[in-house]
């Protein structure tokens, strides 16, 4: 399936639909919007499907995506990773749309014990303050179980891998990576911060020599893990764990960094000297909340949002405006789109279409689509009017079984000034592009 597939919607539909619309009936007139028909796109969105780049093993590619948050050129560029010892795909599409990719090997990662494959479930983050994108892998052992865990970096800017690798103390797989600025070190400064199995382990001074500092948070197993602005009053940057708990519910804890670093390899927590700022219950008792974990401005209000995923049980919750030092607010549960399986497998938040707020990608690779199993599908979320309306439905035109569209997605910088959707399945990778009402359209100048 490697193709290019560019469509503008028929002239004679309306240009208020709204972002992604694509009409499910064929009528300009229906209330109903689908955008799976790539042949019928809205007229300022066009789409790219790209295959597997020649170099890298295509059993697994597509199953995850991450592009660093401030690339300096003029259009997009950004990683597809494979679920094996082989690499990443480098996709970079120049202002005019038209693509140039390349690959990266995980042999080319310095380290002793030497690098030999991807964590067993691929972890990848970007930096938004950055073009860097950190990705996990293992060294020595087996990818089950390694001497070593690294984090190794790629640059969106110069396209090229840096190849010296980030040691974290202990084997630990890595369960989920962020990138941002923490209390964890006295001067503050980038940090990547890692979870891994009961760990949570901060790199910090990352500009200078790496630093890092771990503590046990106490539960059973590490899910995820985003950093942000979750205490309105603080200078720095915070970090939200999800976190199982056998035979209970998901938690996500809010906590300071400096824990992790006064706790000196303890435990993150001790009785009146170090706590969470907030703990998050998961609402429905579900074993997986806090699963997948992404943030975001959806209501455009200036405060950070908080999305919270229990894929197994088809559950999405929506925290407005979280903020510690007050109450947390009470979730807004995201309706489950009929048939929809794995719902919120993938959440990626950003500017989609250049107007007021974020949008929220909702993935569901274990959707099935006229009749074929685990087709996938992804849903594009806007907030209005004190709720989150009728999704935009994302989907490849031709559904085929196995085919698990929405495995993997990202919102991507393209250029300065616009975000475009990157969505991953099997073997194939879906690039959305919009272009603003005050944007020459690209799709004209395509080569």
């Amino acid at each position: 399936m490697d193709r290019t597939i560019n469509h503008g919607m028929s002239p004679g539909c309306p240009a208020v639909l709204a972002l992604f619309a694509v009409l499910a009936t064929g009528g300009c007139d229906s209330a109903l919007f689908d955008f799976r028909v790539f042949d019928d796109l809205k007229d300022d969105t066009w789409v790219a499907s790209t295959g597997v780049p020649e170099g890298l093993d295509a059993r697994f590619y597509g199953v995850a995506i991450a592009g660093g948050g401030e690339v300096n050129r003029d259009g997009a560029s950004f990683f597809v990773a494979g679920r094996n010892q082989d690499g990443f795909g480098q996709l970079v599409f120049d202002a005019n749309g038209n693509l140039d990719e390349t690959f990266y090997l995980i042999s080319q990662v310095s380290s002793d014990p030497p690098v030999q494959a991807l964590a067993v479930d691929v972890v990848m983050a970007a930096d938004p303050d950055s073009a860097r994108t950190g990705f996990a892998v293992a060294a020595g052992g087996t990818p089950q179980a390694p001497q070593q865990t690294i984090i190794a970096l790629l640059d969106s800017n110069t396209d090229e891998l840096i190849t010296q690798g980030l040691v974290l103390p202990g084997p630990q797989l890595v369960d989920g990576l962020a990138f941002g600025t923490t209390n964890v070190a006295p001067s503050g400064g980038r940090n990547i911060v890692a979870v891994r199995d009961t760990l949570l382990s901060v790199l910090h001074s990352l500009d200078t020599t790496p630093v890092a500092v771990s503590c046990t948070h106490g539960r059973d197993d590490s899910l995820s893990v985003v950093v942000g602005e979750f205490a309105a009053a603080s200078a720095m940057q915070e970090i939200a764990v999800g976190l199982s708990q056998a035979g209970g519910p998901g938690t996500v804890l809010v906590l300071e960094g400096q824990v992790v670093s006064a706790a000196g390899g303890a435990n993150c927590f001790e009785d009146g000297v170090r706590s969470a700022l907030a703990t998050v219950s998961a609402p429905g008792g579900e074993s997986d909340f806090g699963a997948v974990m992404t943030t975001g401005d959806f209501d455009n209000s200036g405060g950070l949002d908080l999305a919270v995923a229990a894929p197994n049980a088809n559950a999405v919750y929506v925290y407005l405006n979280v903020d510690t030092s007050s109450a947390l607010p009470t979730p807004i549960q995201l309706t489950t789109p009929p048939g929809a399986g794995e719902f919120g497998r993938v959440l990626a938040a950003g500017n989609l279409d250049g107007m007021a707020g974020d949008e929220l990608v909702v993935t569901a690779p274990g959707t099935t689509r006229d009749g074929e199993a685990n087709a996938g599908a992804a849903h594009v979320y806007e907030f209005s009017a004190g709720g989150f309306g009728q999704p935009q439905l994302l989907g490849d035109s031709e559904p085929e079984a196995e085919h698990r569209f929405g495995q993997a997605a990202a919102v991507v910088p393209f250029g300065s000034t616009r975000e475009i959707l990157v969505v991953g399945a099997d073997r194939e990778v879906f690039t959305y592009f919009r272009t603003r009402p005050d944007d020459a359209d690209v799709r004209h100048n395509r080569q």
